[in-house]
């Protein structure tokens, strides 16, 4: 083009198959230089507003003028070979293109060539389409393809959608820097596969971690110093992503995403076989550029849309779907309703995205909702939820169940810290106050503020406060002695210890046979040896004393007074060893 006021001239050519380079030069200086992809609007602004930013003088519709022109002409032909792994967008499909029919069409060809779990199908067709006017809104979701082991789909569920997004970029390893300049530059669709490797476990590539957490919404940037000069430069990384890995992501990750959960193809199960030696781009090259044609007729419509989130979903995954459903709104008949049905199937029940903070404010909420307590020991928490088999708290650390300390840890962040408090009797331990979780449970647990209490793989050792207190008076009144064993626990619908109904019905605990007092008698007496100088007996102290209570009125007796006192325990009361006595 020709030279800008100042003796200044901007040169331009191709760098490569997708990218223009322009190069402000003075004589034998150079003023300025930078990359755009000249097809794509966004990349051609960009880089006109960092160059006027500069350079003001420069003349903008001239600039554009000659980008479009190098856009029409192409790349010559060796640089045009020089990168291959993004893909152009093929041409439009000539015709009008039915929204609805399209998203059938996908998952119609999803399902004939992988086996996906229920409601998967559905969510790859929408986030196909999705790809290709991700620009229109605010957020984009990850799709998180992942699996309990290998051999589940995973790499064959990307291959397909590889072949159907718009300008799609495979990597199997990229570092964080590659990653936001390949968004700046390209614009494309990123499929993560074998993700195990960098985003899991002790594996965990925290920069690359914050470019996907970052280019979860619009105007998400990278800023870096680049250059001689180390200018601080910012790149964006707005842009879709799939990942494809063997267990789970970062916790900040996973919230972002979508997740489609493959499993192995079971014996029965077939599918269709791709055609051998040809690429799945061509295969399906129609409906990419349906995909086109209908991206480019409703483009604005789906910039102004407003689609109604449904209640079941939480901010995040409201944020996710914003897109999904603008899609599914636009292309309408049946897809409207769907896309929203499989929303709340996919999402609702998202629990293992929860971070370890938050999973123990759930624990602490049904723990104390189960023992209807206003006040719990840090001691019998801590026992409790070493009790729960399906939840972190049993091998916490190196194998070992949670401690108190570490309890304390995990709750500071929420404002909540133990503290003394007067339990039944002289008995003053450390321990929580109900009413200080009230606020982070609002905050925390809002959306799960109504749903009943989730049914723990070990039913809690806690019960009703009233029949507590009724059975702590049983206990201090009534002597064993006597031959009067006493009912300790009416076990409301709640987790308690009790004793044999009328029916046959056993507790847990409450068999009536010597296995069970055993059991529970171990647990009391592995607590108080935890509790050390804090008590003034042992465990091996608490043992005797049932075996002789067991030879001197049976089984059955013994159970009634150790379930009494194991409630008690865990509300933080360890009677004296002088009440244990017969």
């Amino acid at each position: 083009m020709s030279d800008t006021p100042k003796e200044m001239a901007l040169e331009m050519k191709w760098a490569d198959a997708h990218r223009v380079q322009l190069v402000l030069v003075n004589g034998d200086k150079t003023l300025f230089s930078d990359y755009c992809d000249p097809r794509s609007g966004i990349s051609r602004n960009k880089v006109i507003d960092r160059l006027l930013a500069k350079f003001p003088t420069v003349d903008r519709e001239q600039t554009e003028s000659a980008l479009l022109e190098l856009a029409r002409g192409g790349p010559p032909r060796e640089e045009a070979k020089s990168l291959s792994a993004v893909e152009p967008d093929p041409e439009p499909w000539s015709g009008e293109v039915n929204g609805a029919r399209l998203l059938d069409g996908i998952v119609a060809l999803l399902r004939r060539y992988i086996i996906l779990p229920p409601h998967s199908a559905e969510v790859c067709a929408l986030w196909i389409v999705h790809t290709y006017v991700f620009a229109c809104f605010e957020y984009t979701a990850r799709l998180l393809v992942n699996s309990p082991d290998k051999r589940c789909g995973k790499s064959r569920l990307m291959r397909l959608l590889h072949a159907l997004c718009r300008r799609p970029l495979s990597c199997e390893c990229i570092s964080a820097a590659a990653l936001f300049r390949s968004i700046e530059a390209y614009e494309p669709t990123l499929f993560l596969d074998e993700a195990d490797t960098y985003l899991s476990g002790h594996h965990v590539n925290e920069d690359l971690r914050g470019v996907l957490n970052a280019g979860h919404q619009r105007g998400g940037k990278v800023v870096k110093c680049v250059g001689d000069n180390s200018e601080p430069t910012a790149f964006n990384c707005f842009a879709p992503v799939a990942i494809a890995m063997i267990g789970r992501p970062p916790g900040t990750v996973e919230d972002r995403s979508i997740p489609i959960a493959m499993r192995r193809k079971a014996p029965g199960e077939r599918v269709e076989k791709y055609a051998p030696g040809q690429s799945l781009r061509s295969m399906f090259i129609e409906v990419a550029q349906q995909c086109v044609r209908w991206a480019n007729d409703h483009r604005n419509e789906l910039a102004q849309a407003q689609p109604e989130v449904p209640s079941g979903l939480d901010d995040r995954a409201a944020d996710c779907w914003f897109g999904l459903f603008a899609v599914a709104d636009v292309a309408g008949e049946r897809w409207p309703a769907l896309a929203r049905e499989v929303a709340v199937a996919v999402m609702g029940g998202r629990d293992g995205a929860d971070s370890i903070g938050v999973q123990l404010l759930k624990d602490l909420q049904q723990l104390f909702s189960a023992a209807d307590a206003d006040r719990l020991s840090s001691a019998g928490i801590v026992a409790e939820l070493a009790k729960l088999e399906d939840r972190p708290w049993p091998e916490y650390r190196n194998e070992r169940p949670i401690t108190a300390n570490q309890l304390a840890k995990l709750l500071k962040p929420f404002g909540v810290s133990p503290k003394t408090i007067r339990l039944q009797g002289d008995w003053t331990p450390k321990g929580y106050a109900k009413a200080d979780f009230e606020e982070a449970w609002a905050r925390y647990l809002s959306s799960d503020a109504e749903a009943p209490p989730a049914e723990a793989a070990t039913p809690p050792h806690t019960c009703d406060d009233k029949d507590l207190r009724q059975s702590e008076a049983a206990t201090a009144d009534q002597s064993v002695a006597d031959g009067n064993s006493h009912n300790p626990l009416s076990n409301k619908g709640c987790g308690g210890v009790a004793p044999p109904d009328e029916g046959g019905h056993r507790d847990t605990y409450a068999s009536g046979r010597s296995a069970d007092l055993d059991r529970l008698v171990a647990d009391m007496a592995n607590e108080l040896d935890a509790l050390g100088t804090a008590v003034p007996f042992r465990g091996d102290q608490l043992r005797q004393f049932y075996r002789d209570l067991v030879k001197q009125h049976g089984v059955e007796s013994a159970l009634a007074d150790a379930t009494a006192r194991y409630q008690r325990h865990l509300l933080g009361d360890v009677p004296p060893l002088r009440r244990l006595a017969p």
